[in-house]
């Protein structure tokens, strides 16, 4: 049986149960939410390499999704990780909760966009 996208799909932000839009979602999760996406993904039963961009560069993918992130790949500008980034990215995560009052993390919605 094959799915069929509906254009009545819809997840809310926050959401933590994706596992009825896995076959016919055409929106991408929020940073916050991709761990929990990649997670119940392979609870579904994919157990194929998974590919995404930008969304997926947050620690929260491993910290979330823990073992079930293996096999993901990702691109990204800039991987604003303090543990694994270079020393100016490094500063500028430093820098950035004492200037704004927020942690900074991939476009979250709890941190404000710098334009």
């Amino acid at each position: 049986m094959r799915a069929v996208p509906s254009i009545f799909q819809s997840r809310s932000l926050g959401s933590s149960r994706w596992k009825p839009l896995l076959t016919c979602s055409t929106s991408p999760p929020a940073p916050d939410d991709i761990g929990r996406l990649v997670k119940q993904m392979r609870e579904a039963g994919l157990d194929q390499s998974i590919f995404g961009g930008d969304g997926y560069d947050t620690p929260l993918l491993l910290e979330t999704a823990g073992a079930a992130a293996h096999d993901t790949y990702f691109t990204t500008h800039v991987f604003l990780d303090p543990s694994q980034s270079p020393t100016l990215v490094q500063r500028f995560i430093a820098d950035y909760e004492p200037e704004y009052g927020v942690p900074r993390r991939p476009r979250s919605r709890r941190s404000p966009t710098i334009r």
